[in-house]
């Protein structure tokens, strides 16, 4: 499988069409954080605030984007989009009619979100930080020091008035996010979403150009653009299934943190590997065990992550289920071609570890979608893990 292009040749080639098509960092932060959130939030642009996202939990996150043209900006205690954000959303929590309205705009889990590629050197935002570790103390003193002396007093002020207990949730609340290039981060995201895919810069430039045309029919129309994760993966399966012109790669895992289930030994897979005796349970030095579990847990994981991406289809799973069967038939046929009822045990158990390994070193599939070690080691396993399974790799398991 090829590389795709770095992040500076994906600038190179495509920033300037985009931002002469209306692409700009804003929506370059909210396409960002579409691709970032999970399966059932929703996102919303430009209405409550920059960018709004509903959680499926029933949180939210106001995110205001704050970018400046110039490299290097800073954003001081005197910087104005701080401030107005600031007193944005103190706007919004004001206006709840009541208190229930007013605990749910703070409730935990909301999130404040300053979204900038400006270089943070704001004395509050420390303030606000050292929230974290729990200390308000010298919050409320430094908001009164610098009350009368700067031209946001305003919205000093309004802070002053909240309760303690407000204060602090409200302030609890709000993260500041340095976002460097908003277009690049919109590209590494999709890299670490969609897994390094060769065609990665087309997928996303063709994406963008679909979306920007989604956003000026919406403007046009006077709607909302929103976008429920789900409904935006199918509305674009038809871009996003170019990530699978090629190879279905494993996510990576480590072994070496692998922890073994408690009831692994009652596993039929592990039965199975047992009976042809390609692991020995009962000699604690033998790691082959945690090798194949962690081949079955690398297939299982990637296999959810594709189905999460739209990438994987139950009709896809029962395709690949039929090819590995199909291929493990004729394996097991070659290998057991002198195995009668009759022969010894070493024959059979010969017979049916050949077949084995010859299936953990197997690919699944050829060109589209084609399944590669470990991930088709861990299918062939999981084939071989289930109730009544057609795959097994000793000629007298189907009779136990």
């Amino acid at each position: 499988m090829g590389e795709p292009v770095t992040v500076d040749e994906f600038i190179s080639r495509h920033k300037a069409d985009l931002q002469q098509a209306g692409f700009d960092d804003q929506f370059a932060s909210f396409v960002y954080f579409l691709l970032s959130i999970d399966g059932g939030d929703e996102i919303v642009y430009e209405k409550e605030d920059d960018i709004v996202v509903h959680r499926i939990d029933g949180c939210r996150w106001l995110i205001q984007v704050k970018h400046s043209v110039d490299k290097d900006t800073k954003m001081t205690d005197a910087d104005s989009d701080f401030w107005k954000t600031i007193d944005n959303w103190l706007s919004l929590y004001n206006f709840c009619n009541t208190d229930k309205d007013k605990c749910d705009f703070l409730r935990m889990g909301n999130r404040f979100i300053i979204y900038t590629n400006k270089i943070v050197a704001n004395a509050f935002a420390k303030q606000i930080l050292e929230l974290r570790s729990g200390d308000i103390g010298s919050v409320r003193p430094f908001l009164q020091n610098i009350e009368k002396t700067v031209s946001y007093y305003s919205v000093v002020k309004s802070l002053l008035a909240l309760k303690e207990v407000e204060l602090r949730k409200f302030l609890m609340r709000i993260e500041i996010l340095e976002s460097g290039d908003p277009l690049e981060n919109l590209y590494n995201i999709f890299l670490q979403k969609f897994q390094n895919p060769t065609k990665a810069d087309l997928i996303v430039n063709e994406l963008l150009g679909k979306m920007l045309q989604e956003k000026k029919r919406a403007a046009d129309s006077r709607v909302e653009l929103k976008y429920l994760k789900e409904d935006f993966l199918i509305a674009n399966k038809g871009i996003l299934n170019k990530v699978g012109d090629e190879s279905l790669s494993s996510l990576p895992y480590d072994e070496n943190t692998i922890l073994l289930p408690d009831d692994i030994k009652q596993w039929p897979m592990v039965r199975q590997m047992e009976k042809v005796q390609v692991i020995d349970m009962n000699n604690p030095e033998d790691g082959r065990l945690v090798t194949y579990y962690g081949f079955w847990y690398c297939c299982e994981n990637s296999k959810q992550y594709y189905y999460s991406t739209q990438l994987m289809t139950p009709e896809l799973e029962h395709s690949i289920d039929d090819r590995a069967i199909s291929y493990w038939r004729i394996s097991h046929n070659k290998h057991h071609q002198k195995v009668h009822p009759n022969s010894n045990d070493e024959t059979k158990n010969d017979a049916g570890a050949n077949c084995f390994y010859e299936m953990m070193e197997k690919e699944i599939g050829e060109g589209l979608r084609k399944l590669q070690v470990p991930f088709s080691s861990g299918w062939f396993l999981n084939l071989s893990n289930q109730p009544n399974s057609k795959l097994h790799w000793h000629c007298d398991w189907k009779n136990e």
